[in-house]
């Protein structure tokens, strides 16, 4: 599904709505009724009902995320503080919508949303990690997004709950994981260097392993 202005402005619209009465067609046909737009015009942008809504509610968070710290300069935080500073923007930025968010993870989390939620958490990372400057094209690519999406499930739920000042404990949380991740970075590079140095005749075991092509 294309997104276009017009999705956006209706998804902007429901989010308080969607406190109230979830990602539904009610919460839907009122953010049409705002926009003076016709009810069934504004289901047609959102053939799957509640999850394309949350869908684009996620990409367009995700689209906020990466302008929010465009010019922060991440390269100069290191990766640790970078990837910090992005999700804590994310959270941020979203604190007026927590309560739509909390009731788009009870969606996402039905057996028959399983892919959309993979493909979401995927985007979501992906989109920390170019930030942050990543150009992974081996094996690292998909374990860096892997840990990530880890990192970034459990502190959401941490944020979701957080009514400390400034989010602090969810900014805590959110930099002893990320301690975890690093530490199991610099394992798995160790591991692959020992392999190297103890079978220098045999083929990296983990070479095979491309990042997608870039469009």
């Amino acid at each position: 599904m294309k997104i276009t202005d017009k999705h956006k402005a209706l998804i902007t619209v429901a989010v308080p709505e969607v406190t109230f009465d979830g990602w539904t067609w009610k919460a839907l046909e009122r953010a049409a009724d705002c926009l003076d737009m016709h009810p069934l015009i504004a289901r047609d942008y959102f053939p799957g009902g509640g999850a394309d809504m949350v869908m684009v509610h996620s990409l367009m968070a995700d689209e906020a995320m990466v302008e929010a710290v465009s010019q922060e300069g991440l390269a100069e935080l290191g990766v640790k503080s970078g990837i910090s500073a992005v999700l804590m923007a994310r959270f941020k930025a979203n604190q007026e919508s927590r309560e739509a968010i909390r009731r788009a993870v009870a969606l996402l989390a039905q057996p028959s949303n399983t892919a959309l939620a993979t493909k979401l958490l995927f985007k979501t990372v992906d989109a920390v990690w170019l930030a942050v400057g990543d150009q992974s094209e081996d094996y690292n690519y998909y374990s860096k997004r892997a840990l990530l999406a880890g990192v970034y499930s459990a502190t959401l739920l941490v944020w979701l709950d957080d009514d400390s000042e400034d989010l602090s404990n969810t900014e805590a949380f959110l930099e002893r994981r990320l301690s975890g991740v690093v530490s199991t970075f610099g394992k798995i590079g160790k591991l692959r260097s020992g392999f190297a140095k103890h079978f220098p005749n045999l083929p990296d075991p983990l070479g095979w392993i491309k990042a997608p092509a870039k469009n």
